[in-house]
């Protein structure tokens, strides 16, 4: 929402003085004033409040939750009473580094996802990159190029509604999507290498896909570690997703020097291999969450 917004406001600002950067800037940024009056209100996590033995608390939101989420029951006496007997035993929880992001039961599931973040992060940003690279070598007005972005972030968030649609309604397990987005991204890239009348409308479409997909390597990883070292473990695929962004640059412009088609031609083998390399791989069952988490569920 906040992409389409972004691009709504520039269609709105360019579109009457095409040089006036500063008010898009002020009115993108501005609306983070109102998130920071927001983060005021924004309630502690239960497992924060279970840590630190605020109870009562924890309590409360959970029979919140429960009830916005349409649960016949809230949380017995019983239950309540083994969450503060858990709790109180073991006390504050002690972290043990990044180095648990590598133990046996993690290693392999951890080594795959690290592979599709900085796949994923890499084809997303290569694609961003391309669209105006592109549009700029085109004599395409800029309101009508404009337009084409905007409608382009509308795509993106038609996407990720009906990917969390999807998923939320158990259509598949997320890990499939993965394959049938590499594969329509492929299909839209090399119809625009067959077809250069098409080249941007499939380009458009790539982004909005690539936006789908980025969205489902966090699903996918949620599934696949444990609540209490999620934290670590998207803090480290955001460091490879970022090494992806990294090196895209250095790929990009080192094809753009023999051709755009070989660039075009990079990112499809690119979505080939991590598509394939998502086929074969068989990750690791996430490991069974601790009975108090259940519970809280």
């Amino acid at each position: 929402m906040g992409s389409v917004t972004a691009s709504l406001f520039s269609f709105l600002i360019f579109s009457k003085s095409p040089n006036n950067w500063r008010l898009l800037v002020v009115a993108v940024n501005s609306q983070s004033i109102l998130s920071i009056i927001l983060g005021y209100y924004q309630k502690e996590s239960i497992k924060f409040l279970l840590n630190n033995q605020l109870f009562n608390q924890a309590f409360s939101n959970i029979d919140s939750a429960l009830t916005q989420n349409e649960h016949n029951k809230l949380l017995s006496d019983y239950e309540k009473q083994q969450l503060i007997s858990y709790y109180s035993e073991q006390g504050t929880p002690v972290s043990s580094g990044y180095s648990e992001l590598f133990l046996p039961q993690f290693r392999h599931n951890m080594f795959f996802m690290a592979c599709q973040w900085f796949s994923v992060i890499l084809l997303y940003y290569a694609i961003i990159f391309i669209i105006p690279l592109r549009l700029s070598q085109q004599d395409i007005p800029v309101s009508t190029q404009q337009s084409m972005i905007l409608f382009s972030n509308i795509f993106e968030v038609i996407v990720i509604l009906s990917l969390i649609f999807l998923i939320y309604h158990n259509f598949c397990k997320p890990k499939y999507f993965f394959r049938v987005i590499y594969l329509l991204i492929i299909l839209c890239l090399m119809t625009g290498l067959a077809l250069p009348g098409l080249q941007m409308p499939t380009l458009l479409l790539s982004r909005g896909l690539s936006v789908g997909i980025g969205d489902l390597i966090f699903v996918t990883t949620d599934e696949l570690f444990p609540s209490y070292m999620k934290s670590r473990c998207f803090g480290f695929l955001s460091f490879i997703g970022k090494l992806g962004a990294m090196v895209m640059p250095l790929i990009l412009f080192t094809l753009l020097r023999v051709g755009f088609e070989y660039l075009i031609g990079y990112l499809v083998l690119h979505c080939l291999v991590f598509g394939v390399l998502e086929l074969l791989v068989r990750y690791e069952p996430g490991p069974a969450k601790r009975m108090v988490e259940i519970q809280l569920i």
